[in-house]
């Protein structure tokens, strides 16, 4: 935005490299305190808070003083129910960081790819397990930092229940996001042979970042260059996003079926 058009444009495609990472990061960590925050203010008293149970991965609830389990999970259902206050302002606020994440890090990586594509149009899409394997160390992180959070007082309330549910949910947007821009991205670029950046314009893989003037820009965002691509072109990128789609519904049908089998 503005730190982006009066400071970030004027420094080295490197800087902005470096920049846009440690951009993508910080709203990454601040989608987290935000979740935890929001939980932590909305929580209800009346809740009872759950004993860290000592499972194999140490942040597995279990109900602590009760009789029965009976009260227990009538609590969880309670606090993580649509009409819940605190679950849906941490889905509300955790949505809107996550989507602010997710578009940082889509602008980070994109001049990554840029960057890449300028040394070898092959290293494009390069970019698409390098951003996986940042994604999952960060989630991993997070993930720990979580753990280390909840075992700090010995027991997991309904709060940092709340908190590690939307997270670990907001996280895999923010990856999902960037991941299927790439992805995109690189289909495009592997059928019209130019890469897309949604701020600046289109551009050939080898061009110097900048090479388009501001004008040239504004009427590439407008038209889309739309003049460089044939009629074969646009029936493989939409091919391509047929087939996405239909991935898509693929996909979500087998983790269906494994989760399902799972709790058989």
């Amino acid at each position: 935005g503005i730190l982006d058009e009066y400071f970030v444009k004027k420094w080295s495609h490197d800087m902005q490299i470096w920049f846009g990472l440690f951009h993508s990061f910080f709203w990454f960590g601040f989608m987290q305190a935000l979740i935890l925050l929001v939980a932590q203010w909305n929580q209800e008293p009346s809740y009872t808070p759950m004993t860290d149970n000592a499972g194999p991965h140490g942040n597995q609830p279990a109900i602590a003083n009760h009789q029965d389990n009976s009260s227990g999970e009538h609590d969880k259902a309670a606090h993580h129910s649509a009409e819940n206050p605190m679950c849906i302002n941490c889905k509300a606020l955790g949505g809107l960081t996550a989507h602010m994440a997710g578009f940082a890090s889509i602008h980070a990586w994109t001049h990554v790819q840029h960057a890449w594509a300028h040394h070898n149009s092959l290293l494009a899409f390069a970019t698409i397990p390098c951003a996986g394997v940042y994604f999952a160390v960060m989630i991993y992180i997070s993930g720990l930092v979580r753990k280390a959070k909840i075992k700090q007082d010995g027991s997991f309330t309904p709060d940092e229940e709340v908190w590690a549910e939307v997270a670990e949910e907001n996280e895999n947007d923010v990856a999902g996001l960037c991941l299927a821009y790439l992805t995109a991205s690189s289909a495009a670029f592997t059928i019209t042979h130019e890469l897309h950046e949604g701020v600046t314009g289109r551009r050939k893989p080898g061009a110097v970042h900048g090479e388009h003037t501001a004008d040239e820009a504004h009427e590439r965002r407008l038209h889309g260059a739309a003049e460089h691509h044939t009629m074969l072109d646009i029936y493989y990128i939409a091919g391509a996003g047929l087939f996405m789609a239909m991935l898509v519904v693929v996909v979500v049908h087998v983790a269906w079926a494994l989760e399902s089998a799972k709790k058989k």
